[in-house]
């Protein structure tokens, strides 16, 4: 084992020219990864609001089926958002007065939005639109 001599002021260590290499390093990996995982964290955000969707959904198929039974008035999306509580808003709700359901067609989709992104469902699929 070598021994050291800390009186002549030379110490190890990793010289500048290792020190940057290794920081260019980090820098193309970082370059490399932070753009994809941007990617999921989008999809992530998404994929939450079609959730909270599909729960003001659910709420607003069990109210409609307790509010036909008992012949009272449909949910309000208000009141449909309360019981499936959702931080969103459910922007487009529609009936079918005559079977007691709630529609989610072409023509009458149904509707959820939350923090700037809003989803549809129509005619069984799930899709992420403009809001």
């Amino acid at each position: 084992m070598k021994k050291r001599d800390y009186r002549s002021g030379l110490r190890g260590g990793f010289t500048l020219v290792e020190l940057m290499v290794v920081l260019a390093v980090l820098g193309i990996l970082a370059s490399i990864t932070v753009p994809g995982m941007l990617g999921f964290v989008d999809q992530g955000r998404e994929k939450k609001v079609i959730i909270n969707g599909q729960s003001a959904y659910l709420a607003a198929v069990t109210l409609a089926g307790e509010s036909f039974s008992a012949g009272e008035p449909y949910p309000s999306p208000e009141e449909v958002a309360a019981l499936a509580q959702v931080p969103g808003q459910v922007t487009e709700l529609h009936f079918d007065e005559e079977r007691g359901k709630v529609r989610a067609e072409e023509d009458a989709p149904f509707c959820y939005e939350e923090n700037g992104t809003a989803v549809r469902l129509a005619d069984g699929s799930w899709e992420v639109v403009e809001a």
